[in-house]
């Protein structure tokens, strides 16, 4: 486009520029303290002044991280900025101003730096940890400013408190269509036919108010017969029976001959019919995905474990067992409260008669997920230790062994101490299942060295210990045996 200059002019080289100036401004300003004797009029414009200021350098920040994570900026820029931000010398001490800016940089960038160039981030935050405890140069607010996105990034860059956005149209219409998949899972039409001269008519009556609240409660009595069956899950529903009466033909001397052809056809339609099955098509790996994602998103509603087993049969091949596993635990962390009842079903699995799902596709199926356990994390941060949870529970029953933690796939996930948060849960569910005592006895028993699992800088025994009494003080019993 064209400026007043007549010249043409690239719309990011502006945007680039404009950025950098406000920036550079910034950063060469000084902070304004106030002045003895300063009367109310010209304090009341100061403050005005900046705040004016303050916020137009953090939304120039703000779009800075914008353009970074949209990949309209190299990282070398983004590098210039954190260590003008953070500097900390005797010739340029740190500013609050400067502090504040660096959080809102961190904010919106973290989750995509974090991610490239973790090594880096790393010797960032080892500063701002030493600032966040420099009492003298920054105040409790600013202090605690870093504290905070300290403790994001922790969190694997996810706020404690989501923030509403506003949402495209697409998201929008992404929303509306899971409200109304819920809705439809809440309350479902009651639908009634009516036949009248050969004809077929559908009518469909909505739930009273008291059905509405005794389908909120499932189970609960007093509940409509029909509404307890659709709880038990949409596979049941489908599989009642509607009995049909056949119309009545009224005989008179005209049509004489047509009652007996009724009579005749009906008792051959009453005959039993021999009927061939068709041979069941192999399903492809994508349609016994979705199929094993709407059977145990059922058995979340419904808990049938018959119901699971006997869908399962219909899959038609044990090829298909480790994509029920890596299912399962997808589903636990993205379902809230999905832990327990996905952690049960593996384990009734595992149990079972009925199937004969073997430690290979235990295996396979937590392959998988560690394989991208690195990505998944960022949106699902809770995804480790729930996966070692599940594992342990598991790994008491015998259908899986801890040759799965020798894998190549855990290796990495050592470096930043994801891997213990692995182990970590494994061990709490031993623990919950054999109390401290049986904790003792299986972990010498098993020749199991958690330390082998710690972060380089915890993975002797003095810091594996401390980390334990530092975060998981339910697992102390733990203390006595490590060697």
């Amino acid at each position: 486009f064209k400026l007043s200059d007549n010249k043409t002019h690239d719309f990011r080289r502006v945007i680039l520029t404009k950025c950098q100036g406000e920036f550079t401004s910034f950063t060469k300003s000084e902070s304004r303290e106030a002045v003895e004797g300063e009367s109310e009029e010209d304090k009341k414009n100061r403050l005005e002044e900046e705040s004016k200021s303050k916020k137009r350098i953090l939304g120039t920040i703000r779009l800075i991280g914008e353009l970074y994570v949209r990949a309209m900026i190299a990282f070398r820029i983004i590098n210039y900025c954190t260590e003008l931000l953070s500097r900390n010398t005797a010739k340029h001490p740190v500013r609050p101003e400067f502090i504040e800016a660096l959080c809102k940089l961190l904010e919106t960038i973290g989750k995509k730096i974090d991610k490239e160039n973790k090594k880096y981030v790393n010797t960032l935050f080892d500063k701002l940890e030493k600032l966040s405890d420099m009492e003298d140069a920054l105040d409790f607010r600013h202090r605690f400013m870093i504290k905070d996105t300290l403790d994001l990034r922790h969190n694997f860059w996810e706020p404690r408190i989501k923030k509403t956005k506003a949402m495209t149209k697409d998201e929008f219409r992404k929303q509306m269509e899971k409200d109304e998949r819920e809705a439809a899972m809440g309350g479902r039409r009651r639908t009634t036919f009516s036949y009248s001269q050969g004809t077929m008519k559908k009518k469909e009556r909505k739930p009273a108010a008291d059905e509405w609240m005794s389908q909120s409660r499932r189970g609960a009595k007093g509940a409509p017969q029909d509404v307890r069956q659709s709880e038990k899950g949409g596979r049941k529903l489908q599989r009642q029976r509607i009995s049909i009466s056949r119309p009545k033909v009224e005989v008179t001397r005209s049509n004489a001959f047509i009652g007996l052809a009724v009579k005749e056809t009906t008792s051959k339609e009453s005959a039993p019919a021999k009927t061939t099955e068709p041979k069941k098509e192999k399903l492809t790996a994508e349609q016994a995905e979705k199929k094993i994602k709407a059977l145990l998103g059922e058995y979340l509603d419904a808990r049938d474990f018959k119901e699971v087993v006997s869908c399962i049969k219909e899959l038609g091949s044990d090829e298909h067992y480790s994509q029920i596993v890596s299912t399962a635990i997808m589903l636990s962390v993205e379902k809230k409260g999905g832990e327990k009842p996905m952690g049960d079903v593996l384990v009734e699995l595992a149990n079972s008669e009925l199937l004969s799902i073997g430690k290979s596709a235990f295996v396979s199926g937590y392959k998988k997920i560690l394989k991208d356990v690195e990505d998944l994390s960022l949106d699902y941060p809770k995804i480790l230790p729930t996966m070692g949870n599940i594992f342990g529970r598991l790994l008491l029953k015998k259908s899986i062994d801890l040759s799965l933690l020798d894998d190549p796939a855990i290796e990495p996930l050592k470096e930043y101490g994801d891997a213990a948060k692995f182990v970590i849960g494994m061990l709490k569910a031993v623990k919950e299942e054999k109390g401290d005592s049986g904790l003792q006895s299986w972990y010498k028993d098993s020749k199991f060295d958690l330390k082998k699992f710690m972060r380089p800088r915890n993975n002797t025994k003095k810091g594996t210990v401390e980390f334990i009494k530092d975060r998981h003080k339910d697992l102390i019993a733990l203390e006595s045996v490590i060697e």
